[in-house]
């Protein structure tokens, strides 16, 4: 049985891991903070969040992602054992949940590791101890994130397989309208919500869809950030 109800994010989410990886950003924030009051006039602000920031806007992006992976219509319902399609479907969404959720864990992790390497008394440890033991922990992160995903991969190919040619349906084609594109590629059409539409020759990307605007905004966030940077 599979609901027809539109499914929401938080229904994908598992509770101890949310507050595990908000814990690691709070911890982490918060020890860069320290560090930064710390020094007073002589903190280096650009650097202590400079790296965190860039993370934190990568995990909104990572979030907009997995809101589009619960939301969107991800293959085209085959005639026959439509069941089968929703099992596969579903197995195939929180797939790639799980898999942005250990990335999301490995952002959580370096800013965490970030913070402690700050916080600490520069006389505590030795600046090739700090260095040698914050690579260490983030290989290690690294590491067990690349663990998580093949395991993942391994567990979703393997119940792929039960559907049998459930799991190399194609992706939907955009059904025909009368959108008119501009600059080759583009359209605006606020009234259809998908991201692509089909117009008169060839698809088109729409930017009159909420969602698309989301991603355009996202980017351009990204291009703010480089801006600044080079500044």
């Amino acid at each position: 049985m599979f609901s027809l109800a539109p499914r929401q994010l938080k229904e994908y989410r598992v509770a101890w891991f949310e507050w595990l990886v908000r814990g690691a950003l709070v911890l982490g924030l918060g020890m860069l903070a320290y560090a930064g009051a710390r020094d007073g006039a002589d903190a280096d602000w650009p650097h202590l969040l400079g790296i965190p920031l860039g993370f934190l806007y990568l995990l909104l992006g990572l979030h907009l992602v997995q809101k589009h992976l619960v939301t969107a219509r991800l293959l085209r319902l085959p005639g026959g054992a439509p069941e089968k399609y929703l099992a596969y479907r579903e197995d195939f969404r929180r797939h790639w949940l799980r898999m942005t959720d250990l990335v999301r864990m490995l952002l959580a992790a370096i800013i965490l590791v970030l913070g402690i390497q700050n916080a600490l008394p520069d006389d505590w440890l030795t600046v090739s101890f700090r260095i040698y033991a914050s690579q260490g922990i983030v290989w290690a992160s690294i590491a067990i994130c690349l663990i998580g995903v093949l395991r993942l991969t391994r567990r979703f190919l393997a119940r792929a397989r039960q559907v049998g040619p459930y799991m190399h349906c194609t992706k939907p084609v955009p059904e025909p309208t009368q959108a008119r594109g501009f600059a080759g590629y583009f359209c605006w059409e606020s009234e259809l919500p998908g991201m692509i539409v089909r117009g008169e020759t060839h698809n088109l990307f729409n930017l009159g869809s909420p969602q698309m605007r989301t991603y355009g905004l996202y980017l351009a966030g990204w291009a703010l950030f480089a801006g600044i940077a080079f500044l």
